[in-house]
C-alpha cells in the first residue's frame, strides 16, 4: 500500500528540485533510505514528465471548449497557450538517439527522469538515450540534472567531457573555446588534452581554449550562470572574440572582432532580445564604434568611423 507520507515526501523532493536552495545530500539520504521512497519519486517525475509531455494536447481540447463557451478571445489565449507548450518537448524511454536542433529560438528538453535541458537558440544536441547517459552537445545549453544512485551523465562539448551526477550549470560551446559554469553541486570536466579531471563546484567557471589547450578556472556568480535564459549575457574579464560568439548567438547577428582587438577584455552585463541591439552598447562600453554591415557588423577604433 502507498505510504502516503513517503508520497508527500517524494513530491515535496520533486518540487525541491527546482529551486536554488535544493538540498542535495538530504534528497540523497532520504532517496537511499529504502526502495519505496525511490519508486514513490521515480513515480512522481514519470508523473510530472507526462504532464509537460501532452500538455499541448490537453491546451488544444481546451481551446476547443473555452472557443465553444465564451466566444475566440479566450482560444486565442489557450492556443498560445499550446504554442509555448510545443517548445518543450519531452524525451521517454522509447527510442535510440535523439538529436534537437534550434534555430533563433530556443527550447527545453525534458528527459525521462525530470530532468531538463535548456537547449539555446543556434545549437544542437544529441541523446544516445532517454536517460542523457551520454549527451553531445554544439552551442549552448543549461542543464538542471536529478541526483539518482549510479546514475553519471557524460556530457561531451567540445574537447571536453563533463560528468555530473545532479546539478545546475551552464555550457557554451563554439569557435574552439568552451565554458562551463555551475550554479549547483558539482561537476566533473576532462579532456585528453588535461593532466587530471577537473572537478568544478558552485560558483566557479572554466574556460577550455583548443589552441592553448589549458583550463582557466574563475569565480561566477550563481545567478549569472545561464543567464541568457532571462535575456542577459554576464561577463568578467572576458575576452572579446568569446563575446563576440555569444552575440552572434543570443543577439541574432555576427559579429567580427578585429586581430588587434582580440585580446581585448570586457566587463559588464549586456541585453538581449526585446528590441536591444547588444553589439551597439558593448561598443559604447568598450568605447569603440560599430560598423553595420548585411547580416554582420564589425567593431573599430572610435576614431575610424563609420
Amino acid at each position: 500500500m502507498m505510504s502516503e507520507t513517503i508520497l508527500d515526501e517524494a513530491i515535496a523532493w520533486h518540487l525541491a528540485g527546482e529551486t536554488a536552495t535544493m538540498d542535495w545530500d538530504g534528497f540523497t539520504r532520504w532517496l537511499e533510505r529504502d526502495d519505496d521512497h525511490r519508486r514513490q519519486y521515480e513515480a512522481i517525475a514519470q508523473t510530472d514528465a507526462m504532464l509537460i509531455r501532452h500538455r499541448d494536447t490537453l491546451a488544444r481540447q481546451a481551446a476547443v471548449r473555452a472557443r465553444r463557451r465564451q466566444g475566440g478571445w479566450l482560444a486565442a489565449a489557450f492556443a498560445a497557450s499550446a504554442a509555448a507548450a510545443a517548445l518543450v518537448l519531452v524525451v521517454t524511454g522509447q527510442g535510440g538517439e535523439q538529436t534537437f536542433a534550434t534555430q533563433g529560438q530556443g527550447r527545453e528538453v525534458a528527459l525521462a527522469d525530470g530532468s531538463t535541458i535548456t537547449l539555446a537558440p543556434h545549437s544542437r544536441l544529441t541523446l544516445a538515450d532517454a536517460q542523457g547517459s551520454r549527451i553531445d552537445l554544439s552551442g549552448g545549453a543549461y542543464f538542471a540534472v536529478r541526483h539518482h544512485p549510479g546514475r553519471t551523465m557524460a556530457i561531451h562539448a567540445g574537447a571536453l567531457t563533463v560528468a555530473d551526477i545532479g546539478t545546475r550549470f551552464d555550457i557554451q560551446s563554439d569557435g574552439g573555446s568552451t565554458r562551463i559554469a555551475v550554479a549547483e553541486g558539482l561537476v566533473e570536466v576532462r579532456s585528453p588534452e588535461l593532466e587530471r579531471a577537473v572537478p568544478l563546484s558552485h560558483g566557479r567557471a572554466l574556460l577550455f581554449e583548443d589552441s592553448a589547450g589549458q583550463a582557466r578556472i574563475s569565480a561566477v556568480g550563481p545567478d549569472d550562470v545561464g543567464s541568457w535564459r532571462k535575456g542577459e549575457l554576464s561577463y568578467t574579464e572576458a575576452e572579446l572574440t568569446l563575446v563576440a560568439l555569444d552575440l552572434a548567438r543570443y543577439g541574432g547577428r555576427g559579429l567580427d572582432v578585429p586581430d588587434d582587438m582580440k585580446g581585448r577584455r570586457f566587463s559588464g552585463t549586456l541585453v538581449v532580445g526585446n528590441g536591444h541591439y547588444p553589439a551597439q552598447d558593448l561598443a559604447r562600453l568598450m568605447g569603440l564604434a560599430l560598423v553595420r554591415g548585411a547580416g554582420r557588423d564589425r567593431l573599430v577604433r572610435a576614431s575610424v568611423g563609420r
